[in-house]
This record gives structure tokens, sequence and C-alpha cells, in this order.
């Protein structure tokens, strides 16, 4: 009987101690500088077109925390869309062992809201993972030209509530070779063009994730409890033996 609870209790054990983090520098967007305009190949910064980051306006409140993105307009960027582009480059260096097996995934996701507008307010949203290799001074000619390993999307049309957010959720499997990833937030002008002023009448992103699987190293004395319960446990096993 022991010899059977014995792996149940190790996964119990070791269960507690997965985590899965969220790897996105100011995900709710609560910095206090906009995102950088351009496409610089910088990591762990939000870059792209014109935005700002913005509390609650129009009728729209952050999903959590104060602040939101606001996408303004859109540039000649690199970027799959006609639309207001933003980026962040994330260095997946650390992962690298768990992306050599082939089965290291990632899943992320971003809300996303709007005014009620008129009929030439755009609705469409992107969310697009691209899986990126070599070295990230060249990401935006490498975008431009699709040249990546690997992209996954979900594109998502957003209603007229103001109370509301959409939910974007993209999930893959890493090539094997991925150096970085590059994470684009769109808003599209899925609707109507326009050809000049402000492109978006109030079009915002809120709560970005992107998590992957992490195993903390256990703290020194959750070793040792988990070392004491194993000898406990074989203690038991060999005295029922005896009897």
């Amino acid at each position: 009987m022991v010899r059977k609870i014995l792996p149940i209790v190790l996964v119990a054990l070791i269960m507690p101690l997965m985590a899965f983090a969220n790897i996105i520098v100011d995900p709710g967007f609560e910095g206090s500088t906009n995102p950088d305009l351009g496409f610089s190949p910088t990591f762990d910064t939000w870059m792209g077109d014109y935005s700002e980051i913005v509390s609650s306006e129009n009728g729209i409140s952050p999903v959590e925390g104060t602040g939101m993105l606001d996408f303004i307009y859109t540039s000649a960027g690199p970027g799959s869309y006609s639309g207001c582009d933003i980026y962040q480059l994330i260095d997946m260096a650390a992962y690298s062992d768990e992306i050599a097996t082939g089965s290291f995934e990632i899943t992320s996701s971003a809300y996303f809201n709007r005014v009620a507008g008129d009929d030439q307010t755009d609705t469409g949203f992107a969310l697009t993972l691209y899986a990126m290799d070599g070295d990230v001074t060249v990401f935006p000619s490498q975008i431009s030209s699709g040249d990546y390993l690997d992209m996954t999307r979900q594109i998502v049309y957003s209603d007229s509530d103001l109370d509301t957010w959409e939910m974007a959720l993209v999930s893959f499997i890493l090539p094997v070779g991925t150096d970085f990833i590059a994470l684009h937030l769109c808003a599209a002008e899925t609707t109507y063009n326009d050809l000049d002023g402000t492109e978006f009448d109030g079009h915002y992103a809120d709560n970005i994730s992107l998590e992957v699987a992490a195993a903390p190293v256990p703290e020194p004395a959750t070793m040792i409890l988990f070392g004491t319960g194993l000898i406990g446990l074989a203690s038991f096993s060999r005295r029922k033996r005896k009897k």
C-alpha cells in the first residue's frame, strides 16, 4: 500500500513547487513612461507606433490597476496589419535547455476594448507571438521580410460595450533554436482607413501575459522538510513489512 501511496505523495509535494511566470515587463501598463516610438531592437521594453499609457478615459477603465495602453495612430514600421503596432521583445536565453527539447510551450493573452464610436470606428485587434532566432538587432528587417521561425496569432473583434474587454489567447510550442520572442499587439484598421489625424477613436489594451512553466529551486527549509517526509515514509514501510 505504501508503495502505491509514495508516488502520489511525491507528486503532491513537487507540484506546488511548479509555477507559471509572466515574463512580460510592465504587463499592465503601470509604468510612468509611454512606449518608445519606433522599433529599436531592445529587450523588455514596449515600443512601436504612437501610443500612450492612460488611466480611465472615454468611459473605459483598466482591467486591473490604473493604467492601460491607448493606440493612437499607425506608421510605416514593421507589422502585419494596417494598424497601430506595439511590440515587446523577450530574451529566451534562460530557457535554452527547455527549448532544445522541442516541447517547450508558451501561452500569451491580452485584453482589448474600445469606445462605442460610429460606423467608421475600427473594431479589430490582434495578439501575435513570433519565435525569432539570431541577433536581436536585426529584428525590424526580420519581421518586415517574414524571417521568423514560427508564429501564432488570434484576431478579436470588439463590441461597443464599454464595460467588456475582449480577450485574445494564443499558445504554441517554441521551435528548437528560438533565441527570443516578439510579442505583438495591434489595433487594426478593419473598418475605415483614416489617412490623417488620429486614426483610432479610443482603442485600448491591458493585462498582457506571456507565461512559461517555471520550476523554481526550493528553499533549503523546503528541501529539508521534503527529505524528512520521504525518510519517514520509508521507515514506516520497513516497519510494516517487519510486522
